[in-house]
């Protein structure tokens, strides 16, 4: 979501807008699981981050988006492309932890996956400059 529209003394965009911080927060927690070789605590994190995403895209998908999708079709098409990759991806601790190699199939890499898409996300409604 932009920073500079007013959108943000909207209670809901306000909210989603906070999801998504706590998002990034627990992409540093998953990195530094990696990084530190505890596959376990990488996987709470991503577990953590779909009991937050699963409402948060409904919210986003069934409200904001149909909102935006005249003015902005291309980024709302991406936008729910990019949900259910990071949804695919995220699935794949739903059961526990995965037991491949960190970077392989059945884990995020956080530089490439969730960080720039959240990131993306916050200014997909953004106006082009």
């Amino acid at each position: 979501m932009c920073e500079y529209c007013g959108c943000q003394s909207i209670p809901a965009i306000r909210e989603l807008t906070v999801e998504h911080d706590v998002v990034v927060n627990q992409i540093a927690e998953i990195t530094r699981g990696l990084r530190d070789g505890n596959t376990t605590a990488a996987a709470d994190a991503c577990r953590r981050i779909s009991r937050i995403l699963l409402p948060h895209n409904a919210v986003e998908e069934d409200g904001l988006f149909p909102a935006m999708a005249s003015e902005f079709p291309d980024r709302v098409e991406s936008l729910q492309q990019e949900h259910r990759a990071i949804e695919a991806v995220l699935a794949e601790c739903d059961a526990g932890t995965p037991t491949d190699p960190p970077g392989r199939a059945g884990w995020c890499a956080p530089s490439t996956c969730c960080v720039n898409t959240s990131s993306r996300s916050r200014t997909a409604s953004s106006p082009p400059p």
